[in-house]
């Protein structure tokens, strides 16, 4: 059956539980990437696909989806500025605490 409407209900509800679904796998990256500041803040490659994919996910143009990656920003920022040093591109570079 075709209608002149764009969804009918049934798509409508697909689309409903898509959003849903997509919301609980970016909410699990989220909490994985805060229970990971340690192991991400070394910079290793494996934990650096977990930053970009949470990257991504800061970068959506719906505020709610975009501020569940704002906790793991925070912690990380926090992370790096409370460590004595920290490896940037490549280089240690020493970070003085007053």
């Amino acid at each position: 059956m075709v209608t002149d409407e764009p969804f009918d209900s049934r798509s409508g509800y697909i689309l409903q539980r898509m959003r849903k679904i997509l919301r609980r796998l970016l909410d699990y990256f989220a909490d994985m990437g805060d229970s990971s500041i340690e192991l991400i803040a070394t910079g290793s490659d494996e934990y650096m696909l977990i930053v970009h994919a949470l990257l991504e996910v800061a970068a959506h143009p719906e505020y709610d989806i975009a501020s569940m990656t704002f906790n793991f920003c925070y912690n990380l920022h926090t992370y790096l500025l409370e460590r004595e040093s920290y490896v940037s591109y490549g280089l240690e570079t020493l970070v003085s605490l007053a």
